[in-house]
């Protein structure tokens, strides 16, 4: 997927890739190739929210190649609520 993409985009790639309902609650994340950045989309009764991170060190620990779908713990959780993105789990680049 191309990184540039905006919030209707990774819309059409959560409903026809994913073939998910972008309106069940969920947060989707999105990362580059690199996984030095992150896209989080959520989208709710309100509206859309699209929140992007990029990392100046270090890279987001990501699942397996194939996992496509995958539940965030706590630190990720409060992370999507604007508890602070600091606590999504990183590594230090090799």
């Amino acid at each position: 997927m191309d990184f540039r993409c905006g919030a209707d985009r990774l819309l059409v790639h959560v409903r026809e890739v994913l073939a998910r309902e972008p309106l069940d609650g969920s947060a989707y994340l999105f990362r580059n190739r690199r996984a030095t950045r992150l896209k989080v989309l959520v989208v709710d009764a309100q509206g859309v929210w699209l929140s992007v991170r990029r990392l100046h060190q270090g890279r987001f620990v990501w699942p397996s190649a194939g996992e496509t779908l995958w539940s965030l713990g706590r630190a990720g959780r409060l992370a999507v609520r604007g508890r602070g993105l600091a606590a999504l789990e990183r590594t230090d680049a090799a």
